[in-house]
C-alpha cells in the first residue's frame, strides 16, 4: 500500500504561493495559472500512456473537474483570510478522510500507526482552533 498523505508536503510550496498571491491576484487568476500548471506537468504522461475514456469515465473526470474546481476556489479564498500555518493544519485532515474513503471503497485497511496519526491530527487541528479562538 502506498503511503497516504505524501501529496501534502509536496504541496506545501503551492500552498505558500497562493496565500501569498492571495492579497495580491484574484482567486480565479490563481486557480487558473495553478490548474494550467498542473496540465502543462502532465502532458508528458499524457503523450506516453494516453487512454480514450468511456462515456461514463468522461462524465466521471468532468464531474471531478468541476469538483475539483469549486474547492480549490474555495481553499484560495480561505488563504486570503487567515495565515497559511493556520489553514495547513486542516489541509492534513485529508489523510483521514483519505483513508476512510480506502476503507470504505478499497478495503484498504491502515496500518498500527495510522490511528495514532489521526489523533495527532486532529488534536492538532483542535489546538489551533482554540488558541485562534484565545487570541481574538
Amino acid at each position: 500500500m502506498r503511503p497516504v498523505g505524501r501529496e501534502l508536503n509536496q504541496a506545501g510550496p503551492a500552498y505558500t504561493m497562493v496565500s501569498y498571491l492571495g492579497g495580491r491576484e484574484s482567486s480565479f487568476t490563481i486557480v487558473f495559472i495553478f490548474s494550467l500548471f498542473s496540465t502543462l506537468a502532465c502532458l508528458p504522461v499524457l503523450f506516453i500512456e494516453a487512454v480514450v475514456p468511456t462515456f461514463e469515465q468522461l462524465f466521471f473526470l468532468l464531474g471531478a473537474g468541476v469538483l475539483a474546481a469549486g474547492g480549490q476556489f474555495m481553499l484560495t479564498a480561505s488563504y486570503k483570510y487567515a495565515p497559511a500555518g493556520e489553514i495547513s493544519i486542516y489541509q492534513y485532515s485529508q489523510i483521514v478522510f483519505a483513508s476512510l474513503l480506502g476503507i470504505l471503497f478499497f478495503a484498504e485497511l491502515p496500518d498500527l500507526m495510522s490511528p495514532g496519526g489521526y489523533v495527532l491530527i486532529f488534536s492538532a487541528g483542535i489546538l489551533i482552533f482554540l488558541k485562534g479562538n484565545r487570541s481574538t
